[in-house]
């Protein structure tokens, strides 16, 4: 080839070259905004949607307690309230996977929370695939995020019936608790010897080439067509992973298979599962509760009368300012939604502390990223309830707030 010809031949392909980093980069920009926008438009949803789920909530458990213990009634209540906390969590995984919620690492039974999705799982799954489960009922805890860890399954299992999506299989999911040495250890990279929660998600799928398995956690790779997925799955999942101090392993036979292998870190001295107390906490001191919605404040209002407070309920923060205003030391506690017209929560919470420092205010919302909202910490409020609630969780979060307020007063 003449010199000046493989010179334009050189050209040529630095310009393909550059062309195509710089197309890869557009499209990961566009997608780096369509999740943005998705993180958007679902806490919005999640609001809304969360608020609905209030409703339901409050009032099944307010026709609860009015229902004989054992009685048909109490059983259908009892599912319907825990029928309501799973579709809490279900939105709380579509805002974990838009980024939209932060971990918040506490002891979680890995076993339950498998169990929980794959019964889930089982619904979206094609009926030409089998999915099977060998879950230790004593796994153990760890340390992490229930949404998160659940998330880490369902991107797995989606994979995998991806993978079986042309002939069907068998998709295996396995929860067990190991304990490695430190010749056991060095068979995975980065693994510590020490005790573990292991789960293994193995398909009989299509597989893929070994060889590419040192860049299957890489944002953006993909082994799917255009349109069929973002490349986003596993790299979401190892950083799932890591950031509970664990590892995942992959390996794949192509026409036999993938197996993924995790390894969550057991703590010593992880605190176990809190067990549910019979007894509710209960007071007598006066609360101002404001939300705009009216069926939030009339159920509401009718849970925390049960439980022994004296409640003025509005639907209106500039009204609940100006009543807050003519007498300050009319109440102990302020329990407030944060998005409200005209005046949200966190601003109602600034004005009121304004006028009475030491008032206690917290936050209900439908908003489940509000606890890292820096406008929020900013107001004063010291504690975020997240909506949907049940009586137990408001009767706790009250008395957790007016107590720590007398302890400090004592102090």
């Amino acid at each position: 080839m003449p010199v000046e010809a493989e010179g334009r031949g050189n050209l040529l392909r630095m310009a393909l070259t550059d062309i195509s980093a710089h197309k890869l980069l557009e499209d990961r920009l566009r997608q780096s905004h369509k999740m943005e926008a998705l993180g958007t438009l679902a806490g919005g949803i999640a609001h809304e949607f969360n608020n609905v789920l209030g409703g339901i909530t409050n009032y099944a458990e307010l026709a609860k307690v009015t229902m004989p213990d054992g009685s048909p009634e109490f059983e259908y209540l009892t599912d319907v309230l825990e029928l309501c906390k799973r579709a809490r969590d279900v939105v709380r995984q579509i805002l974990s996977y838009s980024h939209r919620h932060g971990i918040e690492k506490r002891p979680v039974a890995v076993q339950s929370v498998i169990a929980d999705t794959v019964k889930l799982l089982r619904l979206n799954l094609p009926p030409n695939i089998e999915i099977r489960q060998d879950i230790d009922a004593l796994a153990g805890i760890v340390l992490g995020d229930r949404t998160q860890i659940q998330q880490v399954l369902i991107n797995l299992c989606n994979n995998a019936a991806f993978a079986m999506k042309q002939s069907g299989g068998l998709l295996t999911v396995t929860v067990t608790s190991v304990v490695l040495d430190d010749e056991a250890a060095r068979s995975y990279a980065d693994l510590q010897p020490g005790a573990y929660v292991k789960l293994i998600v193995s398909d009989t799928g299509t597989g893929f080439d070994p060889a590419i398995i040192d860049f299957i956690f890489d944002p953006f790779f993909t082994t799917k067509g255009v349109g069929e997925g973002t490349g986003m799955g596993l790299s979401v999942v190892q950083g799932i992973v890591k950031n509970h101090g664990g590892i995942i392993a992959a390996a794949s036979t192509p026409g036999e298979g993938t197996t993924f292998t995790v390894f969550l870190p057991r703590p010593a001295d992880a605190a176990p599962v809190e067990a549910k107390d019979a007894t509710l906490p209960r007071g007598t001191e006066r609360i101002l509760l404001v939300d705009d919605e009216d069926f939030i404040v009339i159920s509401t209002k009718m849970m925390l009368k049960n439980l022994g407070y004296r409640v003025t309920a509005l639907t209106d923060s500039l009204e609940a300012l100006e009543l807050f205003r003519k007498n300050p030391d009319a109440y102990d506690l302020v329990i407030t939604d944060l998005t409200m017209p005209f005046l949200s929560g966190d601003q109602l919470a600034v004005e009121l502390i304004k006028i009475r420092k030491d008032i206690p205010v917290a936050i209900a919302t439908g908003y489940v990223n509000a606890a890292d909202n820096g406008e929020v910490q900013k107001s004063g409020i010291r504690v975020v309830i997240l909506k949907p609630y049940g009586m137990r969780e408001l009767a706790k979060s009250i008395r957790f707030i007016l107590d720590a307020k007398q302890g400090a007063c004592s102090a």
